[in-house]
């Protein structure tokens, strides 16, 4: 029976993840654009003059959630909590933080391509830590024994190549032209064929992989 250090238990762990996603979350809300109070714009007008800030609050909240439930899908089945795992969590948490400026720049549509960039970039840092994070889980043998181990790998392909797409569309975003007409925002769309390709390669690839435990 492994010992589990002081500060690295996986209850803390996930209460503390809770509590900067709740954070991030309630900050991509605060940053949203209000209406003067003098305006005399109907507000439907208003919300279509302001659609990008509201696109990416959506975006962003949809990323925010995905990540803080494939979290709480991957400790619910962590016995321990390693140095690495600790670590992984450290660019977690800081894009996550970051999240409500770069979605405040992209949604106001002023810093072009830059923006974009930066916005896709930090979505692509979380999704790349989360699938690190259980990468490591896996790994090192951190699963508790009636853990779902081929569904943590599955989800760790998954979020690792969705992050790798998102990390391509920052750069691509970052070498084109500033206010380029092309859409990179909707490649972010592909983002579901992405994570559907990924588990079905992930779930092919099951066979014949052995885990810390079997070895």
């Amino acid at each position: 029976m492994s010992v589990v250090r002081p500060g690295r238990s996986p209850e803390r762990v996930v209460m503390f993840v809770d509590a900067v996603l709740a954070i991030a979350i309630t900050l991509l809300a605060i940053e949203l654009p209000r209406p003067p109070e003098d305006s005399k714009v109907p507000f439907g007008t208003f919300l279509a003059e302001h659609g990008g800030s509201f696109f990416a609050f959506v975006l962003a909240f949809l990323m925010l959630w995905w990540i803080w439930r494939t979290h709480h899908g991957t400790f619910d089945q962590v016995k321990d909590v390693s140095p690495l795992v600790m670590t992984l969590h450290i660019p977690l948490l800081l894009a996550a933080v970051w999240m409500p400026y770069p979605t405040e720049v992209f949604g106001a549509g002023e810093a072009g391509s830059l923006a974009t960039a930066l916005f896709a970039g930090t979505e692509g840092v979380m999704m790349l830590s989360l699938g690190l994070i259980s990468e490591a889980v896996v790994r090192q043998g951190l699963y508790k024994e009636d853990a779902d181990v081929p569904r943590l790998r599955v989800e760790t392909v998954v979020n690792i190549a969705i992050g790798l797409y998102w990390v391509a569309t920052a750069v691509l975003a970052f070498n084109l032209p500033d206010h380029s007409e092309f859409p990179v925002a909707y490649l972010w769309f592909g983002t579901p064929l992405i994570a559907y390709a990924a588990a079905r390669i992930a779930r092919r690839a099951q066979k014949g992989v052995t885990t810390p435990a079997d070895a």
